[in-house]
This record gives structure tokens, sequence and C-alpha cells, in this order.
């Protein structure tokens, strides 16, 4: 579930994959696009070094602060 909170300059985005989801996978690039569909832009990304292993029976919850100005 995809959440998103103002305060000022700040933007925070957090995405939670609860344990339900039941995939697993190699998580090595997250990233902020401005659409929920394909074809979206990335506003930004980032490489996630090490890669984080995600099992099937693993959560994982990604948070972003942006700050504008």
């Amino acid at each position: 579930m995809l959440r998103r909170s103002a305060s000022g300059t700040t933007v925070t985005y957090s995405v939670h994959w609860d344990i339900d989801d039941q995939k697993a996978a190699t998580i090595t690039e997250a990233g902020i696009f401005n659409s929920g569909s394909l074809g979206g832009t990335m506003l930004c990304s980032a490489v996630i070094t090490p890669p984080i292993a995600k099992a099937a029976n693993d959560s994982l919850d990604i948070t972003w602060t942006v700050r504008l100005s």
C-alpha cells in the first residue's frame, strides 16, 4: 500500500509489502513515479546496495522523504 503525506516543503512517500504478498524478489532499485500505471515518468530513483533479498514470508517497507525548495 502506497502512502503519501506532506508538511510544508516536505513530502513523504512510503510503501509496504506485507507477508501476504507471497512473492520472493531481490530488490536492487527503488523509484517514485508520477503514475501508478506503466508509462509514468520517474521522479527519483536509488540503487540499493547491497540488494535486499525479500523472501515470500518477509514484509518490506520503503520510505522516501523529499524536501522541496
